[in-house]
């Protein structure tokens, strides 16, 4: 029986045994997250379905971080827009992809520091941080630009947009996972890192906006497929190893 699975009802038939359980042992004495961890403790799926349940949690408010940054930076970048006499261009290529992954890097730096470093987590934090940008961003230029644009284009430009941003700052979060283990690594790394991510931001908000257009939607996936098939096959081998 897979706990994920089941229906509100066949989860709370499945939980009630080990809850009252639980509560008879202790008696009124424990705090709400002692009788949580009781509970985990007793089942090896309810401690692997809670850790997953907090995982969502987090990863759900890194999406709305991820929202809340787009909103500050957009006025950040409206600052810079002004400054350097409405070159929109020149911003969009040049500055903002500057400007926009130091911001959705702060948050993940915040959580690796003071919560956790683990290398998966951060690239799921880093991709909702992405995401999350992605959304808000994405409906502002379509706002902007609801004469100009059709349904389908707004949903490759959307897909691709939020595609580039979360790889972008998952790449970064790599760099951030060794900010405890190896700090000069972290440094130099996260570094480079920040360098790369900023590069291919520019590289895909120049092709977005050039003849070649469809390149520029392109790239994410042909960046992210790759990745992913990697990330599996080590997977896949960390597995079979551990046998």
């Amino acid at each position: 029986m897979n706990l994920k699975t089941l229906s509100s009802e066949g989860k709370i038939a499945y939980l009630i045994k080990p809850i009252l359980k639980v509560l008879q042992e202790a008696g009124g004495q424990l705090e709400r997250s002692e009788i949580k961890e009781r509970i985990a403790d007793m089942d090896d799926q309810i401690a692997e379905y809670s850790v997953l349940e907090k995982k969502s949690k987090i990863t759900a408010g890194y999406m709305l971080i991820g929202i809340l940054v787009c909103l500050f930076i957009s006025e950040v970048n409206g600052f810079l827009l002004s400054y350097f006499k409405y070159d929109e261009y020149y911003v969009t290529t040049t500055i903002t992809p500057i400007t926009e992954e130091i911001a959705k890097a702060l948050p993940v730096l915040y959580f690796a520091f003071l919560f956790s470093d683990k290398r998966e987590t951060l690239i799921s934090l880093s991709i909702a941080t992405g995401i999350g940008f992605a959304i808000l961003e994405n409906l502002m230029i379509f706002v902007a630009n609801v004469e100009y644009v059709s349904l389908f284009w707004a949903a490759v430009r959307g897909f691709s947009s939020g595609l580039m941003h979360g790889l972008c700052t998952a790449a970064v979060g790599i760099g951030l996972s060794f900010v405890h283990k190896k700090k000069k690594l972290f440094v130099c790394g996260t570094f480079a890192l920040l360098i790369v991510a900023i590069t291919y931001h520019a590289i895909y908000n120049t092709l977005i906006q050039s003849e070649h257009q469809i390149l520029g939607a392109i790239l994410p996936m042909a960046t992210y497929v790759p990745v992913l098939i990697v990330m599996y096959g080590n997977k896949i081998f960390k597995k079979e190893k551990s046998k």
